[in-house]
């Protein structure tokens, strides 16, 4: 299977470029992405338990059980969690940032678009637990808001 984008040459396993977002077969090879525009990699995963998607259940199953062991007195604050949501989501405006500034050409530090996926990751991960704290279903508030908004704005694109 020939990889759609131009700058790529990829057979046919389990690809899914995180640069430009096609995909070819399916998730995950650690590979450099040769897009110009893009600094990056691919992910390899060798283990069948890699190829299942991750649900927000699942996420939530394990920020549980990681909590328990984080927080064993049960002492962090909605404050707390809101706090550290804000502050990844800086972080996360902070990757973007000197990536355009790479892109740009501009001096200054760099990221990879593999920052900007932990940071992204984290602000997910946050956002779960303050999630968790008030009770909120993550994959249903997701899903209305999502389907709300399309319905807003009149597009028929819904989950």
């Amino acid at each position: 299977m020939q990889h759609e984008h131009p700058s790529h040459n990829i057979s046919d396993t389990f690809f899914k470029c995180y640069g430009c977002g096609k995909e070819a077969g399916d998730p995950l090879l650690k590979q450099p992405c040769s897009t110009p525009d893009f600094v990056g990699t691919m992910a390899m995963e060798n283990s069948m338990e890699s190829f299942r998607e991750l649900s927000f259940g699942d996420l939530r199953e394990a920020n549980y059980e990681r909590q328990k062991e984080w927080d064993p007195e049960a002492g962090i604050t909605e404050e707390y969690l809101g706090n550290a949501l804000a502050g990844e989501v800086g972080e996360t405006c902070n990757v973007v940032k000197k990536l355009a500034r790479q892109r740009l050409g501009l001096r200054g530090s760099r990221a990879t678009s593999e920052d900007l996926g932990e940071e992204i990751a984290d602000v997910i991960i946050y956002a779960d637990l303050l999630a968790k704290f008030y009770n909120i279903d993550l994959a249903e508030a997701v899903r209305k808001k999502f389907n709300k908004t399309s319905v807003k704005y009149n597009l028929n694109t819904k989950l």
